[in-house]
């Protein structure tokens, strides 16, 4: 039986959210990763492709590497297509999406500079007007 890890923030949460005033993609800056084991199914992949924002995911692991997290993961510049076959493409995508779990950590507002916590592997996403950094 496999562990099911219901608090993490995994990327593919930080690819959802936006800040208070439609600020996206949210700044990342991790002080506790996690990384989780899911098994890998390239169908499940493949239909999370046209689910996701590019650009966010990109940004959210272009952080990961500037804090020296993956640098050795690689993701096209643009989104490979719905019926991809590439198994190395599908497989860095379920890493990036599946298996990172932030545990601790920031996410920042782009457009307010509003830092929302991440704790214990839950983003704490509570802004009040007048917020920032």
């Amino acid at each position: 039986m496999k562990t099911r890890h219901l608090n993490c923030m995994r990327l593919l949460t930080h690819n959802l959210l936006c800040g208070p005033k439609g600020g996206y993609p949210l700044r990342l800056k991790v002080t506790e990763l996690e990384e989780l084991e899911a098994e890998f199914e390239a169908d499940f992949v493949r239909r999370l492709i046209a689910k996701l924002e590019w650009s966010g995911l990109l940004s959210a692991l272009e952080d990961l590497k500037q804090q020296g997290f993956y640098a050795d993961l690689q993701l096209p510049s643009t989104a490979p297509p719905l019926d991809c076959t590439d198994d190395a493409v599908l497989k860095a995508l379920h890493k990036v999406v599946n298996e990172i779990k932030v545990k601790e950590g920031t996410l920042e507002c782009p457009v307010t500079h509003t830092i929302f916590p991440i704790a214990d592997g839950i983003p704490k996403m509570i802004y009040e007007e007048g917020d920032t950094a």
